[in-house]
């Protein structure tokens, strides 16, 4: 991740173990370079009601680790890596759930990994989500299995200010992440503008990779030319619904990205030719 062009990720959206497997299992024939394991759109974490306590979310740890490992199984074969994520409802995710169980349920994962080989070699990464206030904590638990942390934050009501999307990536890296995630629902093209400015301000500062997206119509462009500007990572699908408003399929994706490499590598030699002959 960090590469000239972005990591293309594909999310399961399946209710259950085989589903999400199925579903991984597509992302990597269509080409994808990561599979992220949506973990509270399985069943077991959407039937749950309100999860409270950290107990409750121990339990619902439990609930959903057979996902884990049959996603794990399928996608062991091409060894692409696995993020592993749990979205909140009050981030746009399945599952409402309080901080104490957030942080149970995500910390029970990474023990399980820890004791499941074919688990630990599958899972590379971990989403923790800012304002749940424990990125310091798990990244301290997911380092001695070799996981990574993705710290992440969603805006769905507004775009916030330039400089707030910087700060807030750039707390993301001060607590220990070693990857920073904001995504963010335009209102117009400004908005779109706005968080690619700040894609390209955020790898001048962080030393880890960024990703930042917008979400729904307004923000496909910066799902195929957030590279461009310094954005690491973009999502498409594989055939499953969507697991975010405004993603495309990975073929589209791709595609647009050469043509962008393409145009940026041909624009690059007509300026120096044209130079030279001056």
């Amino acid at each position: 991740m960090g590469g000239r062009l972005p990591v293309v990720a594909v999310s399961t959206t399946g209710r259950t173990p085989a589903e999400a497997a199925s579903h991984a299992a597509a992302a990597c024939a269509a080409g994808a370079d990561v599979v992220e394991l949506r973990l509270d759109l399985l069943d077991a974490a959407t039937g749950a009601g309100p999860v409270l306590g950290a107990e409750a979310g121990r339990r619902l740890a439990e609930g959903v680790w057979p996902a884990v490992q049959q996603v794990a199984a399928a996608v062991a074969t091409t060894r692409l890596p696995l993020l592993a994520t749990l979205r909140t409802s009050a981030e746009g995710g399945g599952v409402e759930i309080d901080d104490d169980a957030y942080r149970a349920l995500l910390s029970a994962v990474l023990a399980a990994c820890s004791q499941d080989e074919a688990a630990r070699q599958v899972v590379t990464a971990l989403d923790v989500e800012l304002a749940r206030d424990c990125v310091s904590e798990l990244a301290a638990l997911a380092g001695p299995s070799g996981i990574d942390v993705l710290a992440s934050a969603h805006f769905f009501s507004s775009a916030p200010a330039e400089d707030e999307i910087v700060s807030v990536l750039e707390r993301m890296e001060t607590q220990g992440a070693q990857v920073a995630k904001v995504a963010v629902m335009p209102a117009s093209q400004d908005d779109v503008a706005r968080l690619l400015r700040v894609a390209v301000r955020a790898r001048g500062r962080l030393q880890v990779p960024v990703i930042a997206i917008a979400m729904g119509e307004d923000g496909v462009i910066s799902r195929l030319a957030g590279g461009v500007f310094g954005s690491a990572l973009t999502f498409a699908t594989a055939g499953a619904t969507a697991s975010a408003p405004g993603q495309l399929p990975v073929a589209q994706v791709r595609s647009a990205m050469e043509e962008l490499e393409a145009g940026e590598e041909r624009a690059s030699a007509w300026s120096g030719s044209a130079l030279e002959g001056r």
